[in-house]
């Protein structure tokens, strides 16, 4: 007989072994062994907490809930609704795993206000993973949040009294305080405890839990730029730190928590440096900081953002270079917080206070004009000649470096996408039963006023007020509907223009090859970008093409007056010949 296993039980054991990847095979089995048909639109999930009971049900949430915990991967779990099946008092642990930190102190706020002052701890943690570390040591405890203590640089002796809530941040904070006071035999005690308790957290770590490999190669890599800052300040000098933080930053990025601690870290090592005379550490500090401010705002992490600029802005009175730079992240921050009016003023004023920094001002124009775009604040042509075309003649005044020359490819593929929006929108009103109204009364207009002026020379007052009517009245429709097409054309080889210049110089928009196969098809005639087409398609690299050949093939043809089969042809027959016979 066939062996019977109980997959469920399998997988909750695969868990307490910590075998997290086997845990969620076998509770895949057990579903797919036991699941009943799908009633409605419902998930397998839902099926099954609907109809299980309430022991196999928390066997479930425990082993999914653990295992993707574990191997790092939380929106598993919330693609798939597993967060809907929670108990009610589940809730707040999953805000702390997918670091929902607003919603964590909220919930805690409203424990401790209803008598569960057991909590205290864990709402001054939320407040610390939230980024408000003043406010976290607010709070006294028998417990000390050393991690809080060295972000904030405090380092007096009456804050270091009490239980660290981890042995390897009270180590970090006093290698920190050793290296501002200069007092290098406590440092290196305190980097041997530190490293000592890494070294014990990889022994007891699973090799599948890839979060907590990271964290721990996150503190090695702490303490070795703890070492390296304290021979800095010994005899090798701060550049030869900066240069070795600058090759280390070359290397892949894993995730933001990993990389933050390092920073707020450096940060700490800088100003501990500046108190030693080193000339160069605030400029170093000001670069670190904006560093930050850009690498959390990419990551959707816009409080650890927000500070580091208005930390950056206690320094940067006074230099004017960074204090520009620091209004241009803050707006971008803000923007993205949902403080448009603040953003938009703030980059409106860097606009016409920054004259000096044509790169800076080349970026505060393309993201000013993107913003209009979005918001449809301004008039489509300010946007494209005022912000897009404008940041390109002030960038194409310097000397460009390959990261000038990326951003300005970055710049043909904005303007290209914002044309093509505008061509669409025009498009789509060309073909609205609006804009064939207006069709029908221009010709309506022109039918009645050349008939009232046919009938007869001596015309009423009343009549010739009326075809005079009708006249001015079709004209101006004519006007707008010409004008309609005009703008329908310009947008069409704007967008042709700047989708082809990024094929042909950069690899930003290869996909938009498939974009320009259908604007050639909405125009198959192409009238008026003939000269386009001739300059730019034979510089298009000949892979780029390769994608849209199974599209182009139906329409070659043998016939003298089908322009856009003429073109299918010479694409094939020069750019991909060669291509496809290699």
């Amino acid at each position: 007989p066939q062996l019977q296993l109980d997959y469920l039980k399998i997988a909750h054991a695969a868990l307490y072994c910590s075998n997290f990847y086997a845990a969620i095979l076998y509770m895949e089995l057990w579903s797919s062994q036991t699941r009943a048909v799908n009633p409605g639109g419902c998930t397998t999930l839902d099926s099954i907490f609907e109809t299980e009971t309430a022991d196999i049900t928390t066997i479930i949430r425990t082993t999914l809930k653990q295992s993707f915990t574990a191997l790092g991967d939380l929106y598993a779990l919330y693609g798939s609704n597993f967060f809907d099946n929670l108990h009610p008092e589940d809730g707040l642990e999953a805000w702390e795993q997918l670091s929902k930190w607003d919603e964590v102190i909220v919930d805690y706020d409203i424990l401790i206000a209803n008598g569960q002052t057991d909590k205290t701890a864990a709402l001054i943690n939320a407040w610390k993973n939230y980024g408000c570390f003043s406010t976290a040591t607010l709070f006294k405890g028998p417990q000390i949040d050393y991690e809080c203590l060295w972000r904030l640089n405090r380092f007096n002796n009456d804050d270091f009294k009490g239980t660290p809530t981890d042995p390897y941040e009270k180590s970090k904070c006093e290698s920190l305080k050793w290296l501002h006071e200069n007092d290098y035999g406590l440092f290196n005690a305190a980097i041997k405890d530190a490293r000592q308790y890494v070294i014990e957290a990889i022994r007891r770590t699973s090799l599948e839990r890839t979060k907590d490999l990271y964290g721990c190669l996150t503190k090695l890599q702490s303490i070795q730029e703890l070492e390296d800052a304290a021979n800095a300040k010994c005899d090798l000098g701060l550049q030869s730190l900066l240069l070795k933080w600058k090759e280390q930053d070359c290397l892949a990025k894993i995730d933001f928590q990993s990389i933050e601690p390092i920073k707020a870290q450096r940060i700490s090592i800088l100003n501990a440096l500046a108190k030693n005379s080193q000339n160069d550490s605030k400029e170093s500090l000001m670069e670190l900081y904006l560093d930050l401010a850009e690498i959390a705002k990419n990551e959707g992490y816009f409080n650890v953002a927000k500070r580091a600029v208005r930390n950056l802005h206690c320094l940067s009175q006074g230099s004017q270079k960074y204090d520009c730079l620091r209004i241009f992240q803050e707006a971008q921050i803000s923007w993205l917080m949902g403080n448009k009016m603040r953003a938009k003023y703030l980059l409106k004023d860097l606009l016409k206070t920054n004259e000096n920094d044509p790169r800076l001002k080349f970026a505060s124009l393309k993201m000013y004009g993107k913003w209009m775009a979005e918001t449809r604040s301004e008039s489509p042509d300010t946007i494209l000649n005022d912000y897009f075309l404008g940041s390109l003649k002030i960038i194409r005044g310097i000397d460009l470096t390959n990261k000038d020359k990326q951003n300005v490819f970055a710049t043909y593929d904005v303007i290209a996408r914002f044309a093509d929006a505008e061509y669409e929108r025009i498009l789509s009103y060309i073909r609205s039963t609006e804009f064939e109204r207006k069709l029908k009364n221009m010709e309506e207009s022109k039918r009645t006023a050349s008939k009232i002026e046919s009938q007869n020379k001596n015309l009423s007052y009343d009549q010739r007020r009326a075809a005079t009517i009708h006249k001015k009245q079709s004209l101006i429709d004519e006007t707008e509907i010409e004008n309609t097409y005009r703008e329908r054309d310009t947008y069409w080889k704007l967008a042709m223009k700047y989708y082809l210049i990024s094929l042909q110089d950069s690899d930003i928009g290869d996909i938009s090859v498939f974009r320009v196969l259908s604007l050639l098809l909405e125009n198959r005639s192409f009238k008026g970008s003939e000269n386009l087409l001739e300059e730019c398609l034979p510089r298009i690299p000949s892979y780029k093409f390769i994608p849209i050949l199974p599209q182009l093939a139906p329409h070659l043809t043998n016939s003298t007056k089908d322009d856009f089969g003429k073109l299918v042809a010479r694409i094939i027959g020069k750019k991909l010949k060669t291509t496809i016979t290699v």
